[in-house]
């Protein structure tokens, strides 16, 4: 079901939030150690878990945080008014690093430049002014937008972790469950992979 989500992803960084929502504590592991050791095992790897992430967006505002800026960049480099809702996002695609991308094209006449250009220059206005930007990259008229780690953990911190009842269901209560996390392979050594399974299966456990 979460991969079926209109192609919705994540970045890997996303993966330790949603494994302590509320399951259990985070006991001795903080979420500044899961993203340490997510950011070690792949910076750029995604995963399906977006949907998760896509309803923090939602109550966040992220997008709408984004499309703000987006606007009031055009109006402050090319001296064009772009009205908010007409600014559209999509998810980045899978081969690229980026949460969401902003196409360039429908803007060229307003920036009197090529899209590569167009899409640098808003790139580089974003990342100025837009605490919540922490990178950017272009592909042609492609700008792809980076979300701040820091955002991520405040939507954790402020949203998630004061609600106690979060993520808690009733399913499978009253039965015994075997959580099984760790399975290395004891003809070969052990790697990063295999202490980030460790982590995350500590903390459901």
């Amino acid at each position: 079901m979460l991969q079926s989500a209109s192609g919705l992803k994540a970045p890997m960084r996303f993966v330790k939030i949603i494994s302590g929502w509320n399951l259990t504590p985070l006991r001795p592991i903080g979420i500044e150690q899961y993203f340490y050791f997510a950011r070690l095992k792949s910076p750029q790897k995604k995963s399906p878990l977006w949907l998760c992430a896509k309803y923090l967006c939602t109550t966040m505002n992220i997008e709408a945080i984004l499309q703000q800026h987006i606007s009031k960049a055009i109006e402050t480099l090319y001296s064009t008014t772009v009205e908010v809702d007409t600014i559209k996002l999509e998810t980045t695609k899978q081969d690229f690093e980026g949460d969401y991308t902003f196409v360039v094209f429908p803007y060229l006449r307003a920036s009197k430049k090529n899209p590569e250009q167009t899409a640098n220059d808003l790139g580089n206005y974003l990342k100025e002014n837009c605490d919540d930007v922490a990178d950017f990259n272009v592909i042609k008229g492609f700008l792809n937008l980076v979300v701040a780690d820091k955002y991520w953990i405040n939507t954790f911190y402020n949203h998630i972790a004061p609600n106690k009842e979060f993520g808690k269901t009733a399913t499978g209560q009253g039965h015994k469950v075997m959580v099984e996390y760790s399975s290395p392979n004891t003809n070969k050594p052990l790697h990063l992979g295999h202490v980030r399974n460790n982590l995350l299966g500590f903390s459901i456990s």
